[in-house]
């Protein structure tokens, strides 16, 4: 439902633009294009560094935010229907989000080729000694028989039971304090 009215948000957005703001727009709006393509995802790399996490997770998060969103060419389009802001200025806003949404959408798809072409010099945005992802430990190398998805209560028991069958198990979940239990009671 959301991509189908997104739809119809564009056309109609696209319907009452005028394209001659466009062309007096694109030296700004390749400025303000790359600024957002690479200093937004520099500046969350930057804090998700100084937070403890690696470099890779730093990158790949960064990636996400190298867009600005449709969100900002409507509040662009209501400033210039109450009279605050310049009809010029919706044009650089749509021009930016043009591009960096189409470049981002790439950037993404192809981040692990980028992180491998990146990643020498990515160390630089790592914290040593402080990681807020631990390493999988001794045995991460092993080859896992299950991927299980939660451990809480029912999770545990589940993982408990196919370790007792031999199974190698991979117990994911987005709780930390989780994790950390379930590696104490394996």
């Amino acid at each position: 439902m959301r991509d189908f009215l997104l739809l119809f948000f564009f056309i109609a957005l696209g319907a009452s633009l005028d394209l001659s703001l466009l062309g007096a727009s694109v030296g700004p709006a390749i400025l303000l294009s790359l600024f957002v393509l690479i200093g937004n995802p520099l500046i969350v790399l930057t804090i998700m560094g100084a937070m403890g996490y690696r470099k890779r997770t730093g990158f790949l998060a960064g990636l996400t935010v190298a867009q600005i969103s449709e969100f900002s060419v409507n509040f662009m389009a209501t400033g210039v229907s109450i009279g605050h802001v310049a009809d010029e200025a919706l044009g650089l806003v749509t021009l930016v989000g043009l591009v960096t949404i189409a470049a981002s959408t790439y950037m993404i798809t192809f981040s692990h080729k980028l992180y491998q072409m990146f990643e020498p010099v990515l160390g630089l945005f790592e914290r040593k000694g402080t990681q807020a992802e631990p390493d999988n430990g001794p045995d991460s190398s092993v080859p896992h028989d299950v991927i299980l998805f939660g451990l809480g209560q029912y999770g545990l028991g589940i993982a408990g039971a196919l370790r007792d069958q031999g199974k190698q198990v991979l117990g994911i979940d987005f709780s930390p304090e989780a994790v950390r239990h379930a590696r104490a009671v394996f």
